[in-house]
């Protein structure tokens, strides 16, 4: 038999079950094609749920009427500042803001406009804190500013009042009949003046 025979009629054996079958050249390259299809297609799959797993965390984290980091993430935060406050030796503090008479906008505009209400009090928080600083919803119509590091313990004060001073200009909503005015009560703490952690921090807020 000659050495010189056309390529596509090579075969290649391969043991499948006990038996041989033989596979040409061209079916090589096609089942090739195929698997690199197949493993793309896999790659795209574990994409896709990379990112949903992503969203779902997303999700978790944050208020979806808001926007804002919930209660457990802010409660998180709080303490890796108070667990870095006591290794420098640094004070930090927090900030809670109450919507003393939300429930009654929300009777009379109604849920589509409360919720409304309540997403422009998330961003009228976001635009007057800092980058550093943690704006969270932690209870239904209330909120809450971590200030990692203060300066000096006359800050938090000063912070509080401009943060409940952001709140008190009307909201005009798109869909109420007039602009909402909203009544505030504020309160803060600071480490370690107040308190060395969050149930104590917390009820140095109420007293205020």
């Amino acid at each position: 038999m000659g050495l010189l025979i056309p390529l596509l009629v090579i075969v290649v054996v391969i043991a499948i079950a006990g038996g041989v079958v033989f596979v040409s050249a061209k079916q090589v390259v096609t089942l090739r094609a195929q698997l690199a299809e197949t493993q793309l297609a896999l790659e795209g799959a574990q994409n896709r749920l990379e990112q949903a797993k992503a969203r779902m965390a997303l999700l978790s984290n944050t208020d979806a009427v808001t926007g804002l980091l919930v209660r457990h993430v802010v409660v998180e935060r709080f303490q890796l500042s108070l667990a870095l406050a006591r290794s420098e030796g640094v004070m930090f503090g927090i900030v809670v803001l109450q919507l003393a008479d939300f429930e009654s906008h929300a009777d009379r505009h109604g849920r589509d406009i409360a919720d409304k209400l309540l997403a422009s009090v998330a961003e009228r928080l976001r635009s007057t804190a800092t980058e550093i600083e943690t704006v969270g919803r932690v209870r239904e119509h209330e909120f809450a500013v971590l200030i990692p590091i203060l300066h000096d313990i006359a800050e938090i004060e000063i912070i509080a009042t401009q943060l409940r001073d952001c709140l008190l200009p009307p909201f005009k909503l798109s869909g109420a009949l007039q602009s909402v005015s909203l009544v505030i009560h504020h309160g803060f703490a600071a480490y370690p003046r107040d308190g060395n952690d969050w149930p104590s921090m917390l009820k140095a807020v109420d007293e205020r």
